[in-house]
């Protein structure tokens, strides 16, 4: 299996100046042209860019966290308020025997 860690991190680090570079650019372009909400929405793109490839060399750590915040083993079941339950079995019911209709 090929191992593509070190040239993504060289090519990330190239990137990232060349990004930086075109946003100093768009800035200077922005400021002669007198557009400067437009120049403010580009160069705020640039960073989104930016952070993006920052984001993704740590993208197994950042995974691993999400993982671990959404898919909570200890957090137990989701129940309905107590006054509820009757409504909601019925509700369930009724969309069942909704759904046994398509069902030959």
């Amino acid at each position: 299996m090929f191992d593509l860690k070190p040239i993504w991190e060289n090519l990330s680090q190239q990137v990232i100046i060349l990004l930086a570079i075109v946003a100093l650019f768009l800035i200077v372009v922005g400021l002669v042209t007198q557009g400067f909400a437009r120049t403010i929405c580009t160069v705020l793109g640039v960073l989104v860019l930016i952070a993006l490839i920052l984001m993704l060399s740590d993208a197994e750590k950042i995974g691993n966290w999400i993982k671990d915040k959404v898919f909570n083993p200890s957090a137990g079941v989701i129940l309905p308020p107590k006054g509820r339950i009757d409504v909601w079995s019925t509700t369930i019911q009724e969309n069942l025997s909704s759904l046994s209709r398509f069902i030959p």
